[in-house]
């Protein structure tokens, strides 16, 4: 995502701020990182949700910031959507039910400690998961920089909308957003 040119750029919230200051402490550490797991509804449409994820990144900016400091002040640098998001997918359909969930479990912990660069980002990670030829879900994990635990179910519902209207072949039925995190940031 951060290789797209930058389309806004603001200060950082005062949170983000302080974050951006404890990240520097230790840049190597993913304590800042935030998963979550969410299992899609019936059916299985691997090709939809990729198309989901990249209406929601479109969506929310602050999905595609990145962050800077100049002169001892952290920015937010609102980039562009991407033309494709990079979204692995992890088949582990063939395994039985322990050691597939064991499987996920290890994922899980590996993705939680796999740090991000707040200034090259991107700060928002995906991976698909298949567990059976029925059942695909989606592991998200992002920067506390850009989400808090909240904004995650937001974030849930939304994909779970945006994936329901890509099934059914219709437009976005989400409204556009009136403002974006950096509004809030600048006000």
């Amino acid at each position: 995502m951060p290789d797209t040119a930058a389309v806004n750029e603001v200060r950082a919230s005062y949170p983000q701020e302080r974050i951006w200051f404890v990240h520097q402490l230790a840049p190597a550490s993913g304590a800042y990182n935030i998963l979550f797991n969410h299992a899609l509804p019936s059916p299985a449409d691997e090709g939809a949700l990729r198309r989901a994820f990249q209406r929601l990144i479109e969506r929310h900016e602050v999905l595609r910031t990145t962050f800077i400091e100049r002169d001892g002040l952290v920015f937010q640098v609102v980039h562009a959507p991407p033309a494709e998001i990079d979204i692995p997918l992890i088949d582990v359909s063939e395994l039985d039910e322990t050691d597939s969930a064991a499987a996920v479990q290890r994922l899980t912990e590996d993705e939680l400690h796999v740090p991000f660069d707040l200034q090259h980002g991107p700060l928002i990670r995906c991976r698909l998961l298949w567990s059976s030829s029925d059942r695909l879900s989606v592991m998200i994990v992002m920067h506390h920089i850009i989400s808090d635990g909240w904004s995650t179910t937001v974030l849930a519902n939304e994909l779970d909308r945006l994936y329901a209207d890509e099934i059914n072949g219709g437009a976005p039925s989400l409204p556009p957003l009136p403002i974006q995190y950096a509004d809030y940031s600048e006000w």
